[in-house]
């Protein structure tokens, strides 16, 4: 297991998932400026794995492919963190990302054979746009590594509003917080498979 990025790394911006043009597509990305609200998530979420996934192909990384559960454990540790105010890779009652991701029943045979990572983000206003969070990321080397950790194969993005901090020390406009995480197994017969989780 591969311990996750340091979120204090970047100012505003911890790490988040992958990008692709609509469905995982390498290309523009459309919605890459988009600022979250109710209405957008799903459109951001979309081009936050479009533009990870562009990172990956220039670089001769394979793209990565969204997945429901990952994408769950996303959502929920993002709600969490803006909830219960927080912003780090271990929750306060000490529950880790690889926790989240067991409970689902995704991680499958000897844990020992899987590698993951977690990327986290939380930004307001313009910082919140898919494009600033993955350019963020990309300048961090921590965060940078997991995006292009080649042994991932599947990712969930997931974002939602609020800030993970007290909210009188932010601007309120436009917040986003999110969590993303990815996994691989080292290997073994059963072929290879990739976890991310990320808002």
């Amino acid at each position: 297991m591969r311990p996750g990025p340091d979120p204090d790394a970047l100012p505003d911006a911890g790490a988040r998932g992958a990008g692709a043009h609509a469905a995982g597509e390498p290309g523009r990305c459309a919605d890459r400026n988009l600022q979250p609200t109710a209405a957008t998530i799903a459109r951001v979420e979309r081009a936050t794995l479009c533009l990870l996934n562009r990172e990956r192909t220039k670089r001769g990384r394979a793209r990565l492919r969204a997945q429901s559960t990952l994408a769950g454990v996303a959502d929920r540790y993002a709600a969490q963190m803006v909830r219960e105010r927080f912003f780090a890779h271990v929750s306060p009652a000490g529950t880790t990302m690889l926790a989240r991701i067991r409970r689902t029943g995704y991680l499958e045979g000897d844990i020992a054979r899987w590698s993951v990572g977690e990327n986290l983000a939380w930004g307001t206003g313009r910082i919140s746009t898919p494009a600033r969070i993955v350019k963020a990321w990309m300048a961090s080397p921590g965060h940078r590594r997991n995006i292009l950790d080649r042994s991932y194969r599947e990712i969930g993005v997931g974002v939602v509003l609020g800030v993970p901090e007290d909210p009188r020390a932010v601007r309120p406009t436009s917040p986003s917080s999110g969590t993303a995480c990815a996994a691989e197994p080292d290997g073994g017969p059963r072929g290879s498979r990739g976890v991310a989780s990320g808002t």
